[in-house]
C-alpha cells in the first residue's frame, strides 16, 4: 500500500497522468514537474520543486544533527559502544544521516567509512526497538547539563 501526498487541490501527486503517453515526458521539471513510473506500471506526477525540497530538508536534518553531535563530550567519539549507540540513533531518525555518523566517527580508528556502511546496513537490516533520535537528544543534555535542548521553544 502506497501513500499519497496532495500538495494542492490542482496536483498531480500519485496519480495517473492524463492525455498522451508519458504525460510530460521531455518537459522542463523545473517548472512543470517530473514523472516517474515505478513497478506496477502507474505514472506518477512529482510536483516542481519536489526535488529541491527534499535536498533542503535533508540538508536541514543532516546540519541539526551535526550540530548536536558537535555539543556532545568529545569521549563518545573514541569509545565503540557510544559509537554504535549514537550511530543507530541517527540511523533511526534518516537514512541520510550516514554521512553525519562517518564524521562524528573519525576520531575513532576502529571505524573508518567502510565499517560504518556496514553497520549503517545492519541497523537497517535489524533495527533495535530501544534506539531512537532521542538517544542522541537525551546524550547532548547529559553532557551540556541542558535539560532544555531539543525542546521546541528553548533556545
Amino acid at each position: 500500500m502506497t501513500s499519497e501526498k496532495q500538495s494542492g487541490p490542482s496536483s498531480n501527486w500519485g496519480h495517473e497522468q492524463s492525455g498522451g503517453s508519458g504525460g510530460n515526458a521531455g518537459a522542463d521539471s523545473s517548472t512543470s514537474g517530473s514523472t516517474a513510473k515505478p513497478a506496477g506500471g502507474t505514472v506518477i506526477h512529482i510536483p516542481p520543486g519536489a526535488w529541491a525540497r527534499l535536498d533542503r530538508e535533508r540538508e536541514q536534518l543532516q546540519q541539526a544533527a551535526r550540530d548536536a553531535l558537535k555539543l556532545l563530550a568529545p569521549w563518545r567519539s573514541c569509545v565503540s559502544t557510544q559509537c554504535i549507540s549514537i550511530g543507530r540513533s541517527l540511523r533511526a531518525k534518516s537514512v541520510d544521516l550516514l554521512p553525519v555518523w562517518v564524521e562524528f566517527t573519525k576520531g575513532n580508528p576502529a571505524f573508518t567509512p567502510e565499517v560504518c556502511a556496514q553497520h549503517w546496513r545492519e541497523f537497517g537490516e535489524r533495527p533495535d526497538p530501544k534506539s531512537s533520535y532521542g538517544l542522541l537528544v537525551f546524550l547532548v543534555r547529559k553532557d551540556t547539563n541542558n535539560p532544555l535542548f531539543g525542546k521546541r521553544g528553548a533556545s
